[in-house]
């Protein structure tokens, strides 16, 4: 809701251009486009910004210099899922195109067709009218290795016609009208390691054929209709670091299915059935680092499985069932940095168990019941740079604590 792994095409550690830029107003330009970035599945945390002069084709930041890399647009600049324009992008709900640069040997081809772009290795058509007629003019296009079909009119039919893409290692976003005949299409993309499949129409019938892309690090199941057994299918997927099962119908059953994936290193359960009994099937994904709770059932007493989890840095227990006293279970948690305990039940007396996170440098308090009184313990927090007390009842007499 950040980043992270290679693949065997391009090679690991090889830049790849993401279509994207930082948030509008953050960053962002008049007419660019914005995505989602998938970098990291806590959608707060360590969000990644590989960026491109959009507008010459060329790198900026570290990979400067290097190789021109050929990108094209033809999207809005909206924020996913809301329909508005992004911040600070006037004039920016105009579709665009940004015509690449001539390349040498790129080959024949009429002007106007996918030909003349045949050095793409970057392709965002994000919130076009783009259908399966317009997937077949993409045949050509073997180089690319980043691409963005979400809110387009795509179906499974036009998947067809990806198939010759063998070179494709990241799936931004898949179009939602995508079931589980479209993802047989994609089983021979042998070279994927970021799929996004969020709010698809794909059942664990369609998981199966996930099976073969054994490149995957990233899979993202956000608001589909996932559940236990589904999970069943991803046992295979052992280069997986980052999972997300946001809103989806997982429950502390299927979490058994997890306990394979040992390079695990982020886990997104937002909004699941997950209770205190599921997190005891996490005990064993020793290098888990990011963690997101938030909306599950999970207790006080669920916490005591979280303190084994040595590498956690992340950790979003946010509108739980979590209560001051708990807090206690986490003081063995020496890596974390984020703790986000918004909409949950801590008190003044819970701040006392945080004393001993040394390196924390966010703590998110927003809508807890947190008061003047014990405030003065958060000054122990070293290291801490960022406090939410939105809405709670701290005063003038409690910011002095600080």
């Amino acid at each position: 809701m950040q980043r992270r792994a290679g693949s065997e095409a391009p090679e690991a550690g090889a830049a790849r251009p993401d279509l994207g830029t930082a948030e509008g107003g953050e960053g962002g330009v008049p007419g660019t486009w914005r995505f989602a970035p998938r970098a990291s599945i806590n959608r707060r945390e360590g969000y990644r910004s590989h960026l491109l002069d959009a507008t010459n084709g060329r790198r900026r930041g570290p990979e400067a210099g290097t190789e021109p890399v050929v990108c094209v647009r033809v999207g809005l600049a909206l924020h996913e899922g809301d329909g508005r324009g992004a911040p600070g992008t006037q004039g920016a709900l105009e579709p665009h195109r940004i015509e690449p640069e001539e390349h040498e040997g790129d080959g024949p081809g009429a002007p106007g067709t996918s030909r003349d772009f045949i050095s793409l290795t970057g392709l965002n058509l994000r919130f076009t009218k783009v259908t399966d007629l317009g997937l077949k003019e993409m045949r050509s296009l073997s180089k690319l290795t980043v691409l963005d079909l979400g809110r387009t009119k795509v179906t499974d039919a036009g998947l067809q016609e990806l198939r010759g893409l063998t070179n494709l290692t990241t799936w931004i976003s898949a179009p939602h009208e995508v079931t589980d005949a479209g993802l047989k299409e994609l089983s021979g993309l042998a070279n994927l390691t970021e799929l996004n499949l969020r709010f698809t129409k794909v059942t664990y019938l369609g998981l199966k054929e996930l099976k073969g892309l054994t490149n995957l690090t990233s899979l993202d199941l956000f608001g589909t209709s996932t559940t236990d057994a589904s999970l069943a299918e991803l046992k295979g997927l052992t280069n997986l670091t980052e999972l997300n099962l946001s809103d989806t119908k997982v429950t502390d059953a299927g979490l058994q299915e997890l306990t394979g994936l040992a390079n695990l290193a982020s886990l997104d359960l937002r909004f699941t059935k997950v209770t205190d009994a599921g997190l005891q099937k996490l005990k064993g994904l020793s290098n888990l680092a990011v963690l997101d709770l938030f909306g599950t059932s999970v207790t006080d007493a669920g916490l005591k499985e979280l303190g084994r989890l040595s590498k956690l840095t992340v950790l979003d227990l946010g509108s739980t069932k979590v209560t001051g006293t708990g807090l206690k279970e986490l003081t063995g948690l020496a890596n974390l940095t984020s703790l986000h305990l918004r909409l949950t039940a801590v008190t003044d007396a819970g701040l006392k168990e945080l004393s001993g996170l040394a390196n924390l440098t966010s703590l998110d308090l927003f809508g807890t019941p947190v008061s003047d009184t014990d405030l003065k313990e958060l000054k122990k927090l070293s290291k801490l740079t960022s406090l939410r007390l939105g809405r709670t009842a701290v005063t003038d007499v409690g910011i002095k604590e600080l």
